[in-house]
């Protein structure tokens, strides 16, 4: 999961909403993420990807990771409860 942590900090990893909850973001396994306390509370409610341009992180490595680990937990796009498709 190394490769997919937006994060530079170092643990433990607090949960972290790609799309924050007050955007309409959900807690399921398509949208959480680990993040350093520092990280998660810089990005705050913003939108993963405009605070990873923002702060110059690699967002291209970060969704290509995202969607790595979701394909191998192999969540349907329509998700609802965060639980992995047996």
């Amino acid at each position: 999961m190394g490769r997919v942590r937006v994060l530079r900090g170092a643990g433990p990893f607090q949960k972290d909403c790609v799309l924050p909850i007050s955007r309409g973001g959900r807690y399921t396994q398509r949208n959480v993420v680990p993040a350093c306390r520092s990280c998660n509370a810089s990005k705050c409610n913003s939108e993963v990807t405009g605070w990873m341009r923002r702060k110059k992180l690699d967002e291209k490595a970060f969704l290509q990771g995202h969607a790595e680990i979701l394909m191998h937990l192999r969540v349907r796009p329509n998700e609802e409860d965060g639980a992995p498709t047996p």
